[in-house]
């Protein structure tokens, strides 16, 4: 009688253990799937406030560039002042666009919220650095 409440205190014993195993993988990959999610409605809501931006920032800012070349096509100077901004302000629009549009259906998109954040920062760190460069 004690080998057979042996083996049945083993089995129990490693059922428990295979049960809690499978709880902790069940707990993790819900974790990783709402964090995909978070990171999918972050992509979304990105794209959408792109979108409204683009729409109400870079229509404004077209004026501004067509308005200096048209300055410039007629031989008259355009204030550095007004000329950098101006090109900051499309260069900042254009690579939030690209990480908006292009970077979530690339192959080294983002896994988290945290890694759309520094993409986005880095793309415009470089894009402060280049524009400082070429004055």
């Amino acid at each position: 009688m004690f080998p057979m409440m042996g083996a049945y205190g083993f089995l129990l014993l490693a059922l428990y253990f295979f049960w809690t195993k499978q709880k902790e993988a069940l707990r993790l990959a819900h974790q990783k799937e709402i964090e995909t999610e978070k990171t999918e409605l972050v992509l979304k809501s990105m794209q959408r406030l792109t979108g409204i931006l683009a729409q109400h920032i870079a229509t404004h800012n077209a004026q501004i560039i067509n308005w200096m070349e048209s300055k410039k096509l007629r031989g008259q100077q355009v204030s550095k002042k007004v000329e950098n901004p101006t090109r900051k302000i499309a260069d900042a629009l254009h690579s939030l666009s690209e990480i908006s549009f292009v970077f979530p259906y690339s192959e080294n998109r983002p896994k988290n919220i945290e890694g759309i954040e520094k993409v986005l920062r880095h793309k415009l760190d470089e894009m402060m650095e280049s524009l400082e460069g070429k004055n």
